[in-house]
């Protein structure tokens, strides 16, 4: 086997390689989570609600000198998705950017990313940071997914795009999202790590929750197999992703949902209508793991 990685060593294996270069130190883990309680702190001060934490450091998947940190702040006083709409939301997130920007402690340690219809991203201290804002409709369903699905439902009737409710949703489903990954095996975690790392060395455009996905679906397709062989049949599934069909039964049956779908596809098993996956930059994708398989041999 040749070497899969830039700073990989030659023949060092790719569990030694994970634990020299990947897995976050418990010093790392530590601060990690101490910026993470910081902006949960503050928000809750803020908005007196916690907000609930989408990290990877809490998933058990975050990788040495990077982390995704998703906070999503569920708002009181609104019933429902289509309350929350486009001005609703626009106008939270102004008012979140606005405090957030605003916090003495924080200047100097926070820049801005990116701003989306959904979201406010953030740099701070290295790490990058997402703040949703959404409501609680699990806790409005008696954290019932089949009662939010057939909601979604009635949305989608009113919609011309599935995605677009999908979108509307995915912040609010995050408690679901995070579970799933949660409960996988840690050497799975591994192999999601190595994905990830694999994904900041070749600057791919690739969602992390797509490769938590990628990972649970190749476990479950090949059973029990090393770091190495489980890493290699990832790779080889990503030299197709222009044709993905990936979905999971898990909260609902996904048949119902796949039925005419166009692929490529890897669908939020938490959200019929969300794929987390789809055509973005697939051929850069495609050629970079064709480069892993070359030296995985």
């Amino acid at each position: 086997m040749g070497e899969v990685f830039r700073e990989q060593l030659p023949s060092e294996t790719l569990d030694e390689f994970l634990k020299r270069k990947v897995i976050p130190t418990e010093e790392e883990i530590a601060e990690l989570n101490a910026d993470v309680d910081q902006f949960v702190r503050f928000l809750q001060t803020e908005f007196a609600h916690p907000p609930y934490t989408v990290a990877e450091v809490r998933k058990g998947t975050a990788v040495r000198g990077t982390a995704d940190i998703d906070l999503v702040v569920f708002v009181n006083g609104i019933k429902n998705i289509t309350q929350l709409g486009k001005k609703s939301r626009r106008k939270l997130l102004q008012a979140l950017d606005s405090t957030v920007r605003n916090y003495p402690q924080w200047r100097g340690r926070l820049r801005e990313k990116k701003r989306s219809r959904f979201s406010r991203s953030y740099y701070f201290d290295g790490n990058e940071v997402d703040i949703l804002p959404t409501i609680d409709i699990l806790e409005m369903h008696n954290d019932d997914p089949k009662a939010v699905y057939t909601s979604m439902r009635r949305d989608r009737s009113r919609c011309k795009r599935a995605q677009a409710v999908g979108q509307q949703y995915s912040a609010a489903l995050a408690p679901l999202q995070v579970a799933i990954v949660k409960e996988l095996p840690g050497y799975i975690k591994d192999v999601i790590r190595l994905l990830k790392y694999w994904k900041k060395e070749h600057h791919l455009q690739i969602r992390s929750y797509s490769l938590e996905l990628l990972a649970k679906y190749v476990w479950e397709k090949n059973g029990w197999k090393s770091t190495t062989d489980l890493f290699r049949e990832c790779m080889k599934e990503l030299t197709t992703c222009n044709r993905f069909t990936i979905s999971f039964d898990v909260h609902y049956n996904s048949a119902e949902y796949t039925w005419g779908m166009e692929p490529p596809y890897i669908l939020d098993p938490a959200n019929p209508y969300m794929k987390t996956m789809g055509s973005e930059n697939n051929r850069a994708t495609r050629r970079a793991a064709n480069e892993a398989l070359v030296q995985l041999r």
